[in-house]
């Protein structure tokens, strides 16, 4: 259980926080409300890890790509790579992503 007022958490259901001495009436709730913000919070700092994984990883791909049909980086060449080297990028940004979590 959580504290309302500040979020401390509370051991043994007593009447009033340690902390901030706020009564604990109402504290279960605060913890479900603590939870959902730290689980969207925790989805947007993966969100954007994955982001700044996957461009350097894109641009790589991308360079690569281009070497190895002949060096050829004219916007024509890059628009018909762009679907091949997004997905490709895609795929190593969650692997690195994935291998970095552990």
């Amino acid at each position: 259980m959580y504290c309302s007022g500040c979020g401390t958490k509370l051991f043994d259901n007593p009447k009033f926080c340690s902390s901030c001495g706020k009564s604990t009436s109402g504290s279960v709730k605060a913890k479900a409300i603590n939870d959902t913000d730290k689980s969207e919070a925790s989805l947007s700092t993966s969100f954007l890890t994955v982001i700044f994984i996957f461009i350097p990883v894109f641009l790589v791909v991308m360079v690569v790509n281009q070497f190895f049909y002949g060096g050829c980086f004219k916007s024509y060449c890059l628009a018909a790579a762009f679907p091949k080297v997004t997905i490709i990028s895609a795929v190593l940004a969650l692997i690195f992503y994935a291998s970095s979590k552990d």
